[in-house]
């Protein structure tokens, strides 16, 4: 199988990126792309180091946009593309149609090399071969370089000014489902077959065999303009029609919970900050209402009575006071937007396509959300909430804590510079959604005499215009989902599902005879949480572990319950004080479905495995029960040993062993006894390595120096005061 060249695979980042799709879209086509190009007889090498380790080389999540922001040159784009430069690939661009995608003019202000505005790459992946040209144009480029010719052809046409639907006409109206290996589902078989140029044709897996049916004759049906009927948006409301965006889908609650030892780690080290993964699930900043919204509503608005003395008592009119629509923030696949209004009419606004990162904090032990930030490619904070309180934004106006939708007069909401000199106020204590205010609308300052003044808001609230006015106080949606399979962390390490969520406890029916059978835990001390104690140190090698015996060391350690960071322990719980009550508070042990233990040539080691074990624990005097699970929700083990510290360790695995716990446990202790034996501060017994054979002990406590020795075979305890 051929293998494509590291230009060839440049060259198709820059080229989906030409058709409208961002970093977050081409991450999750990554898969079938692969698969299509595999299909067609292609090899994809993947990436051995750095942030994209294993991944296809198409770069992977954040390794897309550094490779096309890299390669997308005017030098590449004419050799790869057959495009003069970025300004001719970026008029293509924006002139995409692929409904109801809207590509257009980005806001951001980032400029191409020609100094004009970017466009907006917003294609989601089922917009995928929309055109009826990019599994072709995939496949040419890695046959020849190049996209088709007929593609290049139709794509400058379509930069000078030419209708896109009329260069492309298929926009196809089924929209493409991800791990469809690159085939369109109304392409299929009938794919076009490709131009003069080399380039293969898609491989469309094989349908299952069928009865034949009888051949009949192809009925083409006459093309009809497609009919969208027109949602009108209520009586009295204008709303914005400019660059909108579907609403977000709602994030997704899983049910799941927060890794506690994990959040206590965070939240001391780094200000509780989660990375969130936005390409799996949006992230929903919902807005409400302004507590004053009455008092900053124009008097005009304000609920009145207008009576007609020498009219008729019908022609009394109310008018209420205008409420805010529904608003939201929304930060979706590397976007981030608002929304106005409500279902099924929205006024949706794009203000950046350049989300580079999210960060969120969580509520301990919920799966609540009080804090964000949202940071574009270039590093500034597009959002930042704080405590459940907006505390910046980046599309504000200074005077008006606006967030600013367009320029000019048709839009949603008008200024409250209309009607309040907002200028005094503090920064965001109100959140206006709207356009700046580029006409004065016949006021010439809010000073004006009141009737004009009334007069012409008057004149604005019979044009469809309404005021609205939010809190910055709001609340956050998100999906703890964002986190299964595993999220990359802030230094660029991949971290697996269990070191941010509570592991998924498994069922432990299997109930252990515990005169002749134990469980041997095995600990790995390799966590950002892991301690290990005086008394339980691992040995010396470079990767600590530890072996615990159960039943056995509950007698040597005071195991902690979950959640950790509130510091119980069984014997607190069970108020256990004396010794005797402790031998006997182990009460039974069950554990998952136990699975033979295999070496790599499938002989068996004689034990077997369990993934989860039970302990349960007892007062007999009070009657009194609590339960520890190995591992733990949080994916460790936690306990305090006799000298008072703290033990903490990744569970790795869990031997199920027949024979005698006691002697086991006997075994084990003596194991760590020659462990802690520094060599440095003993002196071994030659005849038994387990031993040492060092006479005397010295400790200092407070101002006095005490040596424990032994005369005439008598132990003696000499004191020192050394305070002199």
């Amino acid at each position: 199988m051929p293998t494509m060249t590291e230009d060839q695979r440049h060259a198709l980042l820059v080229y989906l990126n030409i058709e409208g799709f961002r970093a977050g879209a081409m991450s999750q086509l990554d898969n079938d792309i692969v698969d299509l190009l595999n299909d067609n007889g292609y090899t994809i090498p993947t990436y051995q180091t750095g942030a994209g380790s294993g991944n296809p080389m198409f770069g992977g999540n954040k390794q897309y946009s550094k490779h096309v922001q890299t390669h997308f040159t005017n030098l590449n784009i004419n050799n790869w593309m057959g495009l003069t430069d970025e300004s001719e690939a970026d008029d293509y661009t924006r002139h995409v149609v692929a409904r109801p995608a809207k590509t257009g003019d980005s806001k951001s202000a980032k400029r191409n090399s020609a100094g004009d505005p970017l466009p907006a790459r917003v294609l989601k992946p089922e917009m995928f071969d929309h055109n009826g040209m990019m599994a072709r144009n995939i496949l040419s480029i890695a046959s020849t370089g190049m996209p088709d010719p007929a593609w290049i052809a139709a794509a400058k046409k379509v930069a000078a000014g030419a209708n896109y639907l009329s260069e492309f006409p298929a926009n196809l109206g089924d929209t493409y489902a991800l791990g469809s290996r690159g085939v369109h589902p109304s392409m299929g078989a009938t794919t076009p077959a490709p131009a003069p140029a080399p380039t293969p044709t898609p491989v469309v897996p094989a349908a299952p065999a069928s009865t034949p049916t009888p051949v009949v004759e192809e009925v083409v049906e006459e093309e009809t303009d497609e009919v969208i009927e027109e949602v009108t948006a209520p009586a009295g409301t204008k709303y914005f029609d400019g660059d909108s965006e579907a609403a977000p889908t709602t994030p997704v609650k899983t049910g799941r919970a927060l890794n506690d030892a994990t959040w206590a780690a965070r939240e001391a080290s780094m200000g509780g900050k989660y990375p969130y993964d936005v390409t799996k699930q949006p992230l929903i900043i919902n807005l409400a209402q302004h507590p004053q919204n009455a008092l900053l509503q124009p008097p005009v608005t304000a609920k009145n009575i207008e009576l007609d003395l020498f009219g008729d008592a019908e022609e009394l009119t109310i008018t209420e006071v205008d409420a805010s629509p529904e608003a939201y923030f929304y930060v979706d696949d590397y976007m981030f937007g608002i929304h106005c209004g409500n279902k099924p009419v929205y006024a949706g606004y794009l203000l950046s396509d350049e989300v580079n990162s999210v960060e969120v904090v969580w509520e301990r032990n919920t799966d609540n959300i009080t804090g964000v930030i949202v940071k574009d490619t270039s590093g500034q904070t597009l959002i930042q909430v704080s405590q459940g309180m907006i505390t910046s934004l980046l599309m504000q106006d200074a005077a008006n804590s606006m967030v600013v939708m367009e320029e000019g007069t048709d839009g949603i909401w008008c200024s409250p510079e209309l009607i309040y000199d907002v200028s005094e106020l503090d920064p965001l204590s109100i959140v206006y959604v709207g356009p700046k205010r580029t006409d004065s609308y016949g006021i010439s300052t809010v000073s004006s005499a009141r009737d004009d003044y009334n007069e012409a808001l008057n004149n604005i609230r019979d044009e469809g215009y309404g005021f609205a006015y939010y809190s910055p106080k709001v609340d956050i949606q998100g999906s703890l989902g964002v986190y299964e399979g595993g999220v990359t962390d802030f230094d660029s390490t991949l971290r697996d599902e269990n070191y941010w969520l509570s592991r998924v406890i498994a069922d432990t029916s299997d109930a252990v005879d515990m005169s002749q059978t134990y469980i041997a835990v095995n600990l790995v001390f390799d966590m950002d949480t892991s301690t290990t104690t005086d008394l339980f140190n691992g040995g010396l090698e470079k990767t600590k572990m530890e072996t615990l015996i159960f039943p056995g060391d509950e007698q040597d350690l005071d195991l902690l319950t979950t959640p950790y960071a509130n510091k119980e322990t069984v014997l607190n719980l069970l108020k256990i004080d004396s010794e005797g009550l402790r031998a006997l508070m182990l009460d039974n042990i069950s554990t998952s479905t136990a699975m033979p233990a295999m070496d790599e040539d499938g002989t068996a080691l004689g034990y077997s495995l369990v993934t989860d074990a039970n302990l349960n624990f007892v007062n007999i005097s009070l009657s009194d029960t609590t339960s520890i699970n190995l591992p733990n929700p949080d994916d460790e083990f936690a306990a305090v040993d006799l000298l008072g510290q703290t033990l903490r360790g990744r569970v790795e695995s869990i031997e199920l062993r027949i024979g005698d716990a006691a002697g086991a446990y006997q075994k084990q202790k003596a194991i760590r006894r020659q462990q802690r034996m520094s060599d440095a501060f003993n002196i071994r017994n030659g005849s038994k390595s387990d031993e040492n054979a060092t006479a005397a002990v010295a400790f200092s406590k407070g101002s006095k120096y005490y040596i424990v020795g032994r005369h005439n075979k008598k132990p003696v305890m000499v004191e020192l005061e050394l305070d002199f």
